[in-house]
C-alpha cells in the first residue's frame, strides 16, 4: 500500500529523499469542546474527479471538520475512518518554514506534524488549496484530487439542483405540450379539411350551374339565379376561407407536417376563391342586365371580396411579424429563469466567513435581473410597436393578431 501513496510512513529523521530534520509534532490548539462550537467548525470537502480507484486517494476522500489551529492556520480531521485500518486517524494542517521550505505547505497525515504524511501542497494560502496535492509526497500531482469547504460543496450542488429541476420541469411540460398538441392538430386537420371539401364541392356545383346557364340563351332569370347563388357560395366560401386562415396562423406552432397541411388548406381556398370571383364577373356580364334586385347583393359580395382580400394580406403580414415576437418573449423567459438558478445559493444558511460567498451570489442574481429586464423590455417595445400596426388591420385579422400578440 506504500508503493501505491496510501499509508506512506516517513523514514526516520527525514522527510526527504534529500535528508532533513524530521518535523516533530506540535501540539495544536484545543478542539472546540462544545456542541455549539463544533456545529460552527468549519468544513473541508475532499472529493475525487476521476473514476479511477486509487488507494492514495481513497485514503483521503471524505468530509473533514474544524479541529483547532496550528502555526496559524485552521487544522482538520477526517470524520470518516479509513477502512481497514480504523485505528488510523487522517488530518489536513498547515506548516510553516520553521523547518525549511521543503516541510513548508499543506500536508494530509496520520497527526499534525507527524513523520506519516500521504500528501502535501507547498502553497501557503489561509485555507488549504483547492488542487495541487501530490501523492505520495514527494510524488506528482494528482490534478483529480480536489479540497474544497463544505458550504461551496453545498452551493455547487443547490445550483446543480435547481438547474436539474427546471430542466425537469421544461422536459415534462415540452412532453405533456407534445402529446397534447398532437391530439389536437389531428383534431384540427381533420375539421379543416371536411370544411374545405365541403366549400369545394358546393362551390363546383355553383360554377357548373353558371356556366351551364351562359352557354344556353342566358336569359334574365336564369342569370338572376346564378347571380344568387353565387353570391350566397362567396359569403359561405369567405366564412370558410377566414376559419382556416385562423388555423394555419396557430399552425406556425404546430409540428412542420400539420404545419404544411394548414398552408396547402388555405392555398386551396384562395384559388377556389380566384375562380369563383371570375364566374360571377362572366354571369354579370352574360348580358347587361340591370336588375335591381341584384343591386345589394353585388355590393355585399364586392364588400366581402375586398375584405377577404385586405384580411389574407393582413395575415401574411401577421405570420411575418409573429415569429420575432415569440423568439424575443421566450428569450425574455430564459433570462427570468436564469435569475433563479442565480439565486438559489442564496436559500443556504450560511455563517459570516461565507459572507464573500453570498455577496457573489448576489452579485450574479442582480446582472441576471438586468439582463432578463432588459429582455422583457425589448420584447414589450417590440410586441406595443406591433400591436399599434394590427390596429389598421380589418376587423377579423386585428382580433385573431390581438390574440396572438
Amino acid at each position: 500500500a506504500a508503493g501505491k501513496g496510501a499509508i506512506r510512513p516517513m523514514p526516520s529523521g527525514s522527510v526527504s529523499a534529500g535528508g532533513g530534520v524530521l518535523k516533530k509534532p506540535v501540539p495544536p490548539s484545543a478542539p472546540p469542546a462544545t456542541k455549539a462550537a463544533l456545529a460552527q467548525a468549519e468544513k473541508i470537502v475532499v472529493h475525487c474527479t476521476s473514476d479511477r480507484d486509487e488507494i492514495g486517494i481513497r485514503t483521503l476522500v471524505g468530509e473533514y471538520v474544524e479541529e483547532g489551529s496550528n502555526h496559524a492556520r485552521k487544522f482538520y480531521k477526517k470524520t470518516q475512518k479509513i477502512p481497514g485500518h480504523e485505528e488510523i486517524n487522517v488530518y489536513l494542517y498547515f506548516w510553516d518554514t520553521r523547518d525549511g521550505d521543503s516541510f513548508s505547505g499543506w500536508w494530509f497525515g496520520n497527526q499534525v506534524g507527524g513523520a506519516q504524511v500521504w500528501s502535501r501542497n507547498a502553497q501557503a494560502t489561509q485555507r488549504p488549496p483547492r488542487s495541487g496535492w501530490t501523492i505520495p509526497w514527494d510524488g506528482d500531482v494528482k490534478k483529480e484530487l480536489v479540497v474544497e469547504s463544505a458550504v461551496l460543496d453545498k452551493v455547487a450542488a443547490a445550483k446543480a439542483l435547481a438547474r436539474a429541476k427546471m430542466e425537469e420541469r421544461k422536459r415534462q411540460e415540452d412532453e405533456k405540450r407534445s402529446v397534447v398538441t398532437d391530439a389536437e392538430w389531428s383534431d384540427k386537420v381533420e375539421k379543416a379539411a371536411m370544411e374545405v371539401a365541403e366549400a369545394t364541392m358546393n362551390v363546383n356545383e355553383a360554377l357548373d350551374a353558371a356556366r351551364e346557364v351562359l352557354a344556353g340563351d342566358c336569359d334574365d332569370a336564369s342569370l338572376l339565379v346564378c347571380q344568387r347563388e353565387l353570391a350566397v357560395q362567396a359569403t359561405s366560401l369567405a366564412e370558410t376561407q377566414r376559419a382556416v386562415a385562423v388555423e394555419a396562423l396557430a399552425a406556425q406552432k404546430a409540428p412542420s407536417d400539420i404545419k404544411a397541411e394548414m398552408t396547402q388548406f388555405g392555398q386551396q381556398m384562395r384559388e377556389l376563391q380566384a375562380t369563383l370571383k371570375e364566374e360571377i364577373v362572366k354571369v354579370k356580364n352574360g348580358k347587361q342586365m340591370k336588375a335591381q334586385q341584384l343591386q345589394s347583393e353585388e355590393k355585399r359580395a364586392e364588400d366581402e371580396a375586398k375584405e377577404r382580400d385586405l384580411e389574407e394580406g393582413y395575415s401574411k403580414h401577421l405570420e411575418e411579424m409573429l415569429p420575432p415576437a415569440m423568439e424575443k418573449t421566450d428569450a425574455a423567459e430564459d433570462e427570468v429563469e436564469k435569475v433563479a438558478i442565480a439565486a438559489a445559493p442564496l436559500q443556504i444558511d450560511t455563517g459570516d466567513d461565507l459572507r464573500p460567498i453570498m455577496l457573489q451570489a448576489i452579485k450574479e442574481t442582480e446582472q441576471r435581473v438586468r439582463a432578463a429586464q432588459t429582455a422583457i423590455g425589448e420584447a414589450r417595445r417590440y410586441i406595443s410597436g406591433k400591436m399599434a400596426a394590427v390596429g389598421r388591420f380589418a376587423p377579423n385579422a386585428k382580433k385573431t393578431a390581438v390574440e396572438e400578440f
